[in-house]
C-alpha cells in the first residue's frame, strides 16, 4: 500500500500498515503554533502505540469546561441545545456530530500531542517520502507524485493508495470530470452505499479557524484558572470558540476565520496583548459524509477506487486519531 499525505493520520496509518507515506508537509496541523487541545485519547490501541514507539510519558487527565453566556460561570455540564448552538456558531450546521465539543465530556485521559514526540518517533520508523501529489487518474489507474529531492514524477497504482489528504484538495487533483466521480458512503447502520450522483454534488462548505496566542502578565486576569485545560464558549455573541491554557501565563484562543476582527476586539477589550496568530484553512466541516472511497462512474473502471482515511479525506468530523486503528486493521 501507499499512503498519500504525511499528517498525523498518514504517519500512523503508514506505521500500522508498514507502508510508505508520501507528503510535502510532515506532521500536518501539529506544525507551527501549539493550537490548543491536540489530545491522543487513551485506549488499548493508543497505549500500545505509545509504548511501541518508546514514549515514556504517562497519560494525563485533561479537564474541560463550558461558558454558556458571556462573563458567566464556567460549567462542567452541557445541555443538548447548547451543544447545537455551538455547532451552528462554529460550523453553520444544526446537526452536531457525536465528537463535537469533545463529545460533551468533562475530562479526557490521554497524551498532549504538543508534549510527546509522537511525530518524530513515527517519522523515524516510517518510510516518509517528501513528495507532492500532482494528479489522480481513475481511467489510467494511477497517482502521479513529484519527488521533492529530484523533482521527478513517480507513478503509483491508484488501487494501492489510501488518501489522507483533504477531499477538497483531492477534487482539484482528479483528471476526470468530478461529475463522473461516485463515492462510497458508510451509513449509520454500517452498510455501504454507492452514490447516485457525482461527488461534485456534495456540499463541502467549511470554515477557517484562526488561533490567537496571548501571553498574560502578572496583572492580567486569565479567562480561567488551572482547574481547566481548555473551555468552550457556546454563546453566539462571543466571537471566540475555545480557549486553551498552554502554560501558566499563556493561552491560545480559537475563532472562526470570518470572526477574527471581532475576536481581536474582544481580547484587546480585556487588556490582553495579542501574540502569534495562525490560521488553518477549511478545517471546520459543516457536514458529515462518512466517505470511504471514490471512483469513476463507468462500469469498466469501477474497480479503480481510491480509498480514503481521515477526518478531512472522509469528510467526517467524528473521525478521531483512535479511529485510524480500525481503518488500518481493515486495510491489512
Amino acid at each position: 500500500m501507499n499512503i498519500l499525505g504525511a499528517g498525523i493520520t498518514g504517519l500512523i496509518l503508514g506505521y500500522l500498515t508498514k507502508s510508505p507515506v508520501y507528503g510535502d508537509v510532515v506532521g500536518g496541523q501539529l506544525q507551527g503554533l501549539p493550537k490548543g487541545p491536540r489530545i491522543l485519547q487513551f485506549d488499548q490501541n493508543t497505549l500500545k502505540l505509545v509504548g511501541d514507539l518508546g514514549i515514556d510519558e504517562a497519560p494525563e487527565t485533561f479537564y474541560l469546561g463550558y461558558q454558556t453566556e458571556e462573563e458567566g460561570p464556567i460549567r462542567t455540564s452541557l445541555l443538548e441545545e447548547e451543544k447545537q448552538s455551538y455547532y451552528y456558531k462554529t460550523r453553520g450546521s444544526l446537526d452536531p456530530s457525536a465528537s463535537s465539543m469533545s463529545e460533551g465530556k468533562t475530562q479526557i485521559l490521554g497524551w498532549d500531542l504538543n508534549k510527546i514526540p509522537l511525530v518524530e518517533r513515527l517519522v523515524a520508523r516510517v518510510e516518509v517520502i517528501q513528495a507532492k501529489v500532482e494528479y489522480i487518474s481513475f481511467s489510467l489507474n494511477e497517482v502521479g507524485v513529484t519527488l521533492s529531492d529530484s523533482n521527478k514524477t513517480l507513478i503509483l497504482p491508484l488501487t494501492s493508495c489510501i488518501s489522507t489528504i483533504s477531499l477538497r484538495r483531492t477534487l482539484c487533483l482528479i483528471s476526470e470530470n468530478p461529475v463522473e466521480i461516485f463515492y462510497l458512503q458508510r451509513m449509520l447502520d454500517g452498510s455501504v452505499k454507492k452514490s447516485a450522483v457525482g461527488i461534485s454534488q456534495l456540499d463541502l462548505t467549511c470554515f477557517d479557524t484562526t488561533f490567537i496566542r496571548v501571553d498574560m502578565s502578572q496583572d492580567d486576569v486569565p479567562p480561567f484558572g488551572k482547574e481547566f485545560n481548555y473551555i468552550y464558549y457556546t454563546d453566539e455573541s462571543n466571537p471566540l470558540n475555545r480557549a486553551t491554557r498552554i502554560s501558566a501565563n499563556t493561552y491560545v484562543f480559537e475563532c472562526r476565520g470570518d470572526r477574527f476582527e471581532a475576536a481581536i476586539d474582544y481580547l484587546e477589550g480585556r487588556g490582553w496583548e495579542i501574540g502569534i496568530v495562525e490560521t488553518i484553512r477549511f478545517c471546520q466541516l459543516s457536514n458529515n459524509y462518512h466517505l470511504i472511497a471514490i471512483g469513476l462512474d463507468r462500469p469498466e473502471y469501477f474497480d479503480n477506487q481510491l480509498r480514503l482515511c481521515g477526518r478531512f479525506a472522509q469528510w467526517e468530523h467524528s473521525f478521531k486519531i483512535n479511529s485510524i486503528f480500525q481503518e488500518a486493521e481493515a486495510y491489512v
